[in-house]
């Protein structure tokens, strides 16, 4: 998530192209060296993501997910299966999620202790409401959130793919030093 977020993308095509050109990339090792960079090759990773991918990365480190549990005290039954303890944990997160952003918009918008403890009014509150209203909009879906998610980072990941093969067209033909 954080990788394909639009802050960090924008200066990642001049990031490539900085290293194109210190390397002496020329367009016929483009190719070569694009799907070799690890930006190219985390942008391909995020285009495959699926939510089935996931679940079964999750499968895999069940053993650890329970031993975060037992070390944060987060409850879980003691017989439960790996696949109810993937949904368990992505709940879990889920509602993590959504009660810190709720708890740092809150945060960011209070001036002071009293609107901190009693909440805001007027524009703020509005404000408060709709953010609230955003961030709850899956309701207690997790499963629908993660989607959406992956999907967006799959989109996100492909587009960059695009940009980035775009740079073909600004190297040279062959490398200045030969």
């Amino acid at each position: 998530m954080y990788f394909a977020h639009t802050t960090e993308n924008l200066v990642r095509a001049s990031e490539i192209f900085a290293a194109l050109e210190e390397n002496g990339i020329t367009k016929k090792d483009f190719y070569n060296f694009i799907t070799n960079h690890k930006t190219y090759t985390m942008y391909k990773e995020g285009s495959e993501l699926t939510y089935e991918g996931l679940r079964n990365e999750l499968k895999s480190i069940v053993p650890n997910i329970k031993k975060t549990f037992d070390d944060n005290g987060i409850y879980y039954p003691k017989n439960i299966s790996d696949d109810d303890m993937v949904s368990l944990t992505l709940l879990k997160f889920f509602e993590t999620l959504l009660n810190w952003k709720a708890g740092i918009m809150n945060e960011l918008l209070s001036n002071n202790f009293l609107e901190m403890m009693l909440g805001f009014s007027g524009r703020k509150q509005k404000y408060f409401e709709n953010y609230l209203k955003k961030i709850g909009r899956f309701g207690g879906d997790y499963e629908r959130y993660f989607k959406y998610e992956i999907n967006q980072i799959r989109y996100i990941c492909r587009k960059m793919m695009k940009k980035i093969s775009k740079l073909y067209s600004l190297i040279n033909e062959k490398n200045p030093s030969e």
